[in-house]
């Protein structure tokens, strides 16, 4: 009877293969985990900056923190504080910090238009402005809530409800001014139906003015004739 392969192995050579199957797999966790962290920055210097706010508007840590929509670190921590704020701080890459001023502003909003998740922009600041050093305050802008917003949209609002006003009366001018067209189209029809009568009217009346006209002609050539013929008459006579 043969014995089996992994018998003939010695105790030694079992142990260098388990701890081969063991080795590899943590080489390739710890391959990834370097690539994942180059990825991340996690080999780059970095430097903290404080702000608060007076509310957190969906703020995490975690969330990016862009420059002109480029990531240059972190959100650290988002606590709440005995004044009734927020306490903001950031996670930057050293690399940028020049670029970050004494009159930069920090903003937070949204990945997308409306909605996604919650990022903090930060304005890069004046050249000729001091560079805000690790632990320094940085000044927030916050975004407005829902009854700024209709603060400052109720006069556009209103002006657009006026606009509309005098686009409901000038509308109602029109349809004024269409229907006496209309009326005055109808009388303007009616009278041109009633002008071929008038028309036929005149010409009767001109050919009887012509034929007038002819018998005064005929009337005076009589009396010219009988003129005539009493001054012959007279002319005898004397």
């Amino acid at each position: 009877m043969k014995m089996h392969y992994s018998h003939r192995l010695s105790s030694q050579r079992v142990s260098q293969i388990v701890g081969l199957f063991v080795v590899v797999p943590l080489l390739g966790l710890i391959v990834v985990g370097v690539f994942m962290a180059k990825s991340e920055h996690l080999f780059d210097k970095k430097y903290r900056l404080q702000t608060s706010l007076s509310q957190s508007y969906g703020l995490e840590p975690g969330a990016p923190v862009l420059m002109s929509g480029f990531p240059i670190g972190q959100v650290e921590a988002v606590e709440f504080n005995s004044r009734g704020t927020i306490d903001v701080t950031l996670r930057l890459r050293q690399r940028y910090q020049a670029m970050v001023r004494e009159d930069s502003q920090l903003t937070v909003g949204k990945s997308g238009v409306l909605v996604g998740q919650t990022q903090v922009e930060i304005a890069s600041g004046t050249p000729t402005k001091p560079e805000l050093q690790d632990g320094a305050t940085i000044a927030a802008v916050e975004p407005q809530d829902f009854k700024q917003m209709l603060a400052e949209f109720k006069p556009a609002i209103e002006s657009v409800k006026q606009a509309l006003l005098r686009l409901d009366d000038l509308t109602k001018d029109i349809q004024t001014t269409i229907q006496t067209g209309n009326r005055t189209l109808g009388n303007v029809e009616v009278a041109t139906k009633d002008l071929p009568a008038v028309v036929a009217s005149v010409q009767k009346t001109v050919a009887s003015v012509e034929r007038t006209a002819a018998s005064v002609e005929r009337t005076a050539a009589a009396l010219l004739e009988i003129t005539g013929s009493v001054r012959k008459t007279l002319v005898v006579v004397d």
